[in-house]
């Protein structure tokens, strides 16, 4: 019985087999308009996110590191790490401002 429900639980069982694959556009941030103004923006509203904060944002979602690898790495607890992403992400939303919604609506 585990062994019908774990071979159910694989993977590969969710994935889906297509006769094409889609075609990517190669842009980055497309979602958001031109990845360059993208960029600029987002380093920009970086610059003023505080030390800490930013640390933390840039190692969660620029560098992709778990909660406890970004804790270790910062010689922190896991919940410094989770309070400093939600202070510098509303430190990065406000520092972004209305530039999010141009970008937004220039796509």
């Amino acid at each position: 019985m585990r062994a019908v429900i774990d071979e159910s639980r694989r993977p590969w069982r969710r994935e889906k087999f297509v006769d094409a694959v889609p075609e990517s556009t190669g842009e980055p941030g497309r979602d958001l308009g031109d990845g360059v103004a993208t960029r600029e923006a987002l380093l920009d509203g970086l610059r003023r996110v505080p030390p800490r904060q930013r640390a933390v944002l840039v190692l969660r979602f620029l560098e992709g590191m778990d909660v406890a690898s970004t804790a270790e790495l910062l010689g922190c607890t896991e919940g410094t790490v989770k309070s400093q992403t939600a202070r510098g992400l509303d430190a990065l939303r406000g520092a972004l401002g209305d530039a999010l919604d141009d970008l937004r609506t220039a796509s």
